[in-house]
């Protein structure tokens, strides 16, 4: 619609509050108003008139949104950063064929050629190495990370704020496209790839991390010696978020046992494990998204090096320092 959001200029956390809210808020209202059990929002470029850092607050709480039960979100969009903020499997390229016809492919490797080579997507000469990561929730990791480790050793990049670094989320289902094919050779610049373990034997991704390696151009891949980044959070930070304590290890699923958590305490009469298998999915999902933002974002230093006494991540910092030049 033509409604204009305002956003001023306080904590990025409230204003993400205030946005989600707003819009849960008007499903609430719709379906209450149309008796309708669900709710589609269609919102045409919500990058207009917005300042970058506001636009990137809005798709994060209509990411949110998207995974309230009975509501679907759908936006359009020719700004490359935004389609950046989103699931890989949630983008859709729409298009004329020959015949006039339109088409809609989704978001695997071959689509998102197409959507770069359309909107004009060129690389930036202040690039000088790319970290890619399974998902966009690794990147709020990396970039809460590195900044808490910068703040007492200054060689360690901040991800997210050094515009010679270029985090990708490749992206589960495609991940296999773009080790195998590198589609980024082309553009002569290093590689960081950094992969979950998980609970495979042997982990999903080593034999992709071992192609990387291999490719004797300065690449470097690895594979995290936890099962996922989640397991680097100290408890104290998911505390500190959450107003609850967990105890979990190192190959523990830590989004399933703070979802499950949240559920019980929420006051649901539904039991966890009578919750339909994508429900408990999009909690999950919620869970992982707020633990890789705002409990990544509690992370101290004391609090890593409890957490991480090899210094696994910051290995992996220095690594991706030492392509810059």
């Amino acid at each position: 619609g033509d409604d204009q959001i305002p956003i001023n200029k306080r904590g990025s956390g409230v204003r993400r509050l205030i946005l989600l809210n707003f819009f849960r808020a008007e499903v609430e209202r719709k379906q209450s108003a149309t008796g309708s059990p669900g709710v589609i929002y269609a919102i045409e470029e919500p990058e207009t008139s917005q300042h970058p850092s506001n636009q990137r607050l809005i798709i994060e709480a209509l990411r949110d949104l998207s995974e309230q039960e009975n509501c679907q979100v759908l936006i359009t969009t020719h700004v490359p950063g935004l389609a950046g903020l989103l699931p890989i499997d949630s983008i859709r390229y729409i298009y004329k064929d020959e015949n006039g016809e339109n088409n809609v492919t989704i978001g695997d490797s071959a689509t998102l050629k197409r959507v770069a080579d359309e909107l004009g997507v060129i690389p930036d000469e202040r690039v000088q190495v790319f970290v890619c990561v399974e998902g966009p929730n690794d990147v709020s990791f990396l970039k809460n990370f590195s900044k808490a480790l910068n703040s007492v050793d200054e060689t360690i990049p901040v991800l997210g704020a050094d515009p010679r670094i270029v985090v990708l989320p490749l992206g589960g289902n495609t991940l296999g496209d773009w080790v195998s094919n590198n589609y980024l050779k082309n553009l002569g610049r290093p590689e960081i790839h950094i992969y979950d373990r998980d609970t495979e034997n042997p982990p999903k991704y080593q034999a992709y991390c071992q192609e990387v390696n291999a490719r004797g151009d300065g690449s470097q891949a690895f594979i995290t010696k936890k099962r996922e980044m989640e397991n680097y959070l100290h408890p104290d930070a998911i505390s500190e978020v959450y107003g609850f304590r967990i105890a979990f290890g190192d190959n523990d699923d830590v989004p399933l046992i703070v979802a499950r958590e949240v559920h019980q305490r929420s006051g649901s009469h539904n039991t966890w494990d009578s919750l339909d298998s994508e429900v408990q999915k999009k909690k999950i999902l919620r869970a992982k998204r707020r633990l890789n933002n705002e409990v990544a974002s509690k992370m101290t230093i004391e609090r890593i090096m409890q957490q991480d006494p090899k210094n696994e991540i910051k290995m992996w910092l220095q690594e991706i320092s030492k392509k810059l030049r």
